[in-house]
């Protein structure tokens, strides 16, 4: 693990709860079936993707530099912000797929292929786990670890950034209706998915994947999973206007890793001082 140690544009926040609105209110309430829509098999999956994300931070833990919860670290540069909280969010979560034995079975091209290409992304749905929205904090829950605080990242990159960035992470948090599991397996939903990386025109491109048809296949595992469990535990109509929240505001989630990479950190000042994987999965080496 690494040592864990503007300009903006015109955005209009409103457009996607509206989006919400409209599609939700056309969806008829239906009476979910009392007969379990999921198997044994099910059931062994959904622990292991839970078991699995609970290994990934017992196997990244901070070193003992970082202070202990409830003290907060504080980060002042932007360099400082990626090194150290997006480097702990982005290590957790390449962990986590690790750990998948469905991320395993793919070929060597394609994990690399999928982890630095959609790593970035990623960080920010990672994060929605760790936020606090009282205190506007983030922090790893269960664990001793320090607390990050949303006024230091508003330093490091600017205040509309942040607005945009928590409005996105408050949104996934209400969309899962407080059930982590739910984020859990959108992380690896959106992690297989291909093509949606956050590269320009003038970026190198995201390879061609050499065996596309395994990552669709390990993805709709997830997303079998994912349906099935939330149809089970809160219906049919809730389960489609869950879905297609997740739908857009992990649309949302790739626009503002989109625009923080290209608004703040390809900037040459700030390059130059990232670690070696944050430079690699934010797509400048």
């Amino acid at each position: 693990m690494q040592s864990i140690g503007t300009k903006t544009d015109p955005y209009d926040d409103d457009e996607d709860d509206d989006d919400v609105a409209i599609i939700s209110s056309l969806v008829t309430p239906l009476t979910s079936s009392p007969i379990s829509l999921l198997s044994s098999e099910d059931l062994i999956k959904i622990q292991q993707i839970k078991e699995a994300y609970t290994d990934s931070v017992r196997l990244t833990s901070l070193s003992s530099e970082f202070p202990s919860y409830p003290q907060s670290i504080r980060i002042t540069e932007t360099s400082d912000m990626i090194n150290v909280l997006t480097n702990i969010l982005a290590t957790r979560t390449i962990t986590y797929f690790k750990l998948l034995p469905e991320f395993s079975f793919l070929n060597d091209h394609d994990k690399h292929t999928l982890i630095k290409y959609n790593t970035f992304t990623l960080s920010i749905i990672r994060a929605v786990l760790n936020y606090d929205r009282l205190t506007d904090t983030y922090h790893e829950p269960n664990t001793d670890e320090c607390v990050f605080t949303g006024h230091d990242v508003i330093q490091c990159l600017s205040l509309h950034q942040y607005e945009r960035t928590r409005k996105c992470i408050r949104n996934l948090l209400d969309a899962s209706i407080d059930d982590r599991f739910l984020l859990e397996a959108l992380l690896i939903i959106v992690g297989f998915s291909k093509g949606s990386s956050i590269y320009t025109t003038t970026d190198e491109m995201e390879p061609i994947a050499h065996d596309i048809l395994s990552i669709y296949q390990a993805q709709n595992v997830f997303i079998d999973i994912l349906w099935k469990y939330c149809e089970n535990k809160f219906g049919l109509s809730t389960t489609i206007k869950t879905w297609l929240k997740f739908t857009i505001y992990s649309m949302d989630a790739h626009l503002q890793a989109y625009h923080t990479r290209h608004d703040y950190l390809t900037i040459d000042s700030v390059a130059d001082q990232l670690a070696p994987l944050m430079k690699s999965v934010l797509l400048i080496i």
